[in-house]
């Protein structure tokens, strides 16, 4: 029985490692509306677009402004 796991963890490995070298095609990768992963990831230019003008009140903790 140990010989059968034995079997079906090394096919598994073989057809992950296999597809883990599948490409996107040429059509894929230069279309246009693509998403900008690397412009998602960056924290800095997310918070400035989270900014809204306005009034600013300091609040205490008791709960007065």
């Amino acid at each position: 029985m140990d010989l059968f796991w034995l079997i079906i963890f090394a096919i598994s490995i073989f057809l992950i490692s296999s597809l883990g070298r599948v490409k996107a095609s040429k059509k894929q990768l230069s279309r246009n509306n693509r998403i900008n992963w690397v412009h998602r990831s960056k924290k800095s230019e997310s918070t400035k677009q989270n900014i809204i003008e306005g009034e600013s009140h300091e609040v205490s903790e008791d709960g007065k402004k």
